[in-house]
């Protein structure tokens, strides 16, 4: 009669014995990419409400772990102590102009939008326009040009952003938080931003230009992979 059914067991045994080994093997190596949705979780508490709004088959249950590049920033700063000190030296005696780090590569904003924030801010505050590595499609390079025809100078360096001592704004790049962990001042901007993008800022502490600099995201003391391996292990053996 319920013949149908021990397959099944058997099958989610098996799963439960195979995450167990994942688990295990990412707890004991430190593996990062072990368990692929590690990357997924977010260091910050108020990002899981958001993550789970969406999926109406999850748990309200949440723990919080880290995120792995973050964790790799903060390690990395340690070797950047000389150039942070004479980055917050400059700003104070405001010697350096702002990097605006571009973004009209992306898909989350109109690309009108990106433009418009950027060059709205390079005209109104000055700075220096660093782009993304990936525009080098025929419209950004004429974008481009253009702005430069108006004076607004084009970063194009190639100096990689966590050796550039210059103070960061971007419209909700990930490089405000890593200037934030080396002690660079950074800061998010967009003249008219949607409803969506405030709320972005606001869940990831990133802060508006004009207001106090971007602080500098509070870590974990353990590996996120560590910490979900461990939780993972917590789960399946109780």
């Amino acid at each position: 009669m319920y013949a149908w059914f021990f397959p099944w067991v058997t099958t989610w045994r098996v799963a439960r014995q195979l995450m167990s080994f994942l688990a295990r093997l990412a707890l004991s190596t430190g593996w990062s990419s072990t368990v692929c949705w590690c990357l997924r979780h977010r260091r910050y508490r108020s990002d899981a409400p958001c993550w789970l709004s969406a999926k109406l088959t999850l748990s309200s249950g949440y723990r919080v772990a880290a995120t792995s590049p973050l964790t790799r920033w903060v390690r990395s700063c340690s070797t950047l102590q000389p150039q942070k000190a004479a980055g917050a030296e400059a700003q104070k005696q405001n010697d350096l102009e702002p990097i605006f780090l571009g973004q009209m590569h992306g898909a989350e904003l109109p690309r009108a939008s990106f433009a418009y924030a950027s060059h709205s801010f390079l005209k109104k505050f000055g700075g220096v326009y660093r782009p993304h590595p990936s525009e080098k499609d025929k419209l950004s390079v004429l974008t481009h040009q253009l702005w430069e025809k108006e004076g607004i100078r084009i970063d194009r360096s190639g100096t990689p952003l966590n050796e550039v001592p210059n103070p960061v704004v971007s419209i909700f790049s990930t490089g405000v938080l890593e200037a934030a962990i080396r002690g660079i001042p950074a800061w998010v901007y967009h003249p008219a931003p949607p409803a969506w993008l405030v709320e972005f800022w606001d869940r990831y502490g990133m802060n508006q230009w004009g207001q106090e600099p971007t602080p500098a995201p509070v870590q974990p003391n353990k590996e996120p992979a560590q910490r979900i391996a461990e939780l993972m292990i917590e789960t399946l053996e109780a």
